[in-house]
């Protein structure tokens, strides 16, 4: 009976569960302990294909998806089966069944095939591909010759408004060496008239000194006169 009573109490003993550290909350009876553990989210968890070690939760939750070593199948399902996540796109550089358009693409074919088909397609197509070709080439020709036969109109163009912004020039210099020649005339004659005036101003300058002058001699005659006439 003291067994029993005892082997119950053990079992009743609240416990919290080994992944606490991890940030597992969990607490309960010690014999549900085992089986807490084996469904825990925050139990150990390694990756099998990279070796990461994380909790269960963060490697199935979060890991899976982006781990770059996680095989995936080949998109074009080709006899590889599965390569490296992080290998995917290298691999369909060179995967038999990846999709690639012709070699001859810019001249107009617009073929898609497998890539190990690809060969077949150019030895079977090499007159289509060469007539293409050909008439790509007559075209740009074309092209060439019209762009060239623009470019000669606009040069043209441009040379005739070169040489009659020169025309204008030529007139705007003759015309303005004509006002400066006409502006020198005018300077000239304003000379001229200038000296004309200061010529006049002395002229009348001597003049009335002159007056003065004789006023100055009439003036004792005056008084003679004056004298004469009070007797």
């Amino acid at each position: 009976m003291l067994d029993k009573y005892h082997g119950r109490r053990v079992r009743e003993v609240r416990v919290r569960c080994w992944n606490k550290d991890s940030g597992c909350g969990w607490v309960g009876e010690v014999n549900g302990l085992k089986r807490h553990t084996l469904s825990c989210e925050k139990r150990p968890w390694e990756c099998e294909y990279c070796g990461l070690k994380c909790t269960y939760d963060e490697g199935e939750g979060r890991h899976w998806p982006e781990c770059s070593k996680f095989p995936e199948p080949c998109p074009n399902g080709c006899e590889v089966g599965r390569v490296e996540r992080c290998g995917v796109e290298q691999h369909r550089s060179v995967c038999p069944l990846e999709p690639v358009a012709c070699e001859m693409k810019e001249f107009g074919c617009s073929v898609v095939v497998p890539r190990r088909e690809l060969a077949t397609h150019m030895r079977e197509s090499e007159l289509q591909h060469l007539t293409a070709m050909t008439a790509l080439n007559l075209r740009l020709t074309r092209q060439l010759q019209q762009d060239t036969a623009e470019r000669e109109r606009k040069f043209e163009q441009l040379r005739q408004d070169l040489t009659e912004r020169d025309q204008k020039f030529e007139q705007l210099a003759r015309q303005l060496q004509l006002d400066s020649a006409e502006r020198g005339k005018m300077l000239e004659q304003l000379q001229k008239d200038s000296a004309e005036r200061d010529r006049k101003i002395v002229q009348l300058q001597q003049d009335s000194a002159d007056r003065d002058r004789k006023v100055v001699q009439l003036e004792p005659l005056q008084k003679d006169s004056l004298r004469g006439t009070e007797r």
